[in-house]
């Protein structure tokens, strides 16, 4: 009994083998085909339960119609404003057309008569009326020109202010705030330095620039100021007390002064060698309007 039942799933599966290849070809090929047909509408009906079952694939589906939706008005959109601007273009081209159809027409006389007289009217094109509005426009300027241009050139004139200024010696014994004089004059255009007393007198509101160079001999030190009617810019400080050879220091300044503003240059308050090299132009004194 045992090795029959171990014998039945066998011959059934012969059997049905035997019944499958006894049928004629064309019923086995429709057979196969039934059954392949069967399994594809059975995996569309299984992938159509997945995806109508996911509630997040809906929610995406719809935002991508939406998307779509507006995307075709955007489009929409576009499309009337580029129909728009052919239009423009075109009636733009025509009024372009027309007004080089105008410039080429030649000048056109006409004549009438009235009280016995014969009247000749010149038509102008407007291209010509142009042309002579702009000659009448340049000489009116060149005349203003002509009648300007002398007072710009003494207004400018004017504004040329700068000088620089050496010590032609060394000033020894220099007593607390001494001014220094710098009396070898090498520019001083607009004659507002002095040569006399070491000051510079702004002959103009501006802004000016000065440069101060001061140099102190071997083994001696000594402080010196920039001053503005009176008051200490900025100091400068050669110091060579102790070195075997001459120290130069220097400074640059950048003032707005108003007419009449005092400028120069002095020692110290504070005690020290008393004493400024001169000569080789070693120490100077220098400034310029840089703009009013």
């Amino acid at each position: 009994m045992k090795i029959l039942l171990y014998l039945a799933p066998i011959v059934c599966v012969l059997g049905i083998y035997v019944v499958h290849s006894a049928l004629p070809p064309q019923e086995k090929e429709n057979a196969k085909t039934d059954m392949n047909d069967e399994s594809l509408h059975d995996r569309l009906s299984k992938i159509e339960e997945i995806v109508l079952g996911d509630g997040d694939f809906k929610k995406r589906l719809h935002t991508l119609e939406i998307q779509f939706k507006r995307i075709e008005e955007e489009n929409k959109s576009l499309r009337d404003v580029v129909r728009n601007q052919d239009s423009s273009l075109k009636q733009l081209r025509t009024e372009i057309q027309n007004l080089r159809s105008d410039n080429n027409q030649p000048d056109t006389n006409y004549t009438s008569e009235s009280s016995g007289q014969k009247m000749k009217i010149n038509t102008v094109d407007t291209e010509g009326k142009i042309k002579v509005d702009r000659d009448t426009d340049n000489m009116n300027l060149q005349r203003e020109n002509h009648l300007i241009h002398p007072l710009h050139a003494r207004q400018t004139q004017d504004k040329r202010i700068a000088f620089y200024t050496t010590l032609s010696n060394t000033m020894s014994n220099l007593g607390q705030n001494q001014p220094i004089v710098f009396n070898t004059v090498i520019t001083n255009i607009g004659a507002a330095y002095h040569p006399h007393t070491g000051i510079f007198i702004a002959p103009v509101n501006g802004v000016y620039v000065f440069h101060v160079c001061a140099t102190s001999e071997p083994f001696k030190w000594q402080f010196f100021d920039l001053v503005k009617d009176g008051n200490v810019i900025q100091s400068i400080f050669p110091d060579a007390l102790n070195i075997h050879s001459f120290q130069t220091d220097s400074i640059i300044a950048v003032l707005q002064l108003s007419q009449g503003n005092e400028v120069w240059v002095k020692s110290s308050g504070l005690v020290g060698s008393g004493e400024i090299h001169g000569g080789n132009g070693l120490s100077s004194f220098a400034g310029w309007l840089l703009y009013m």
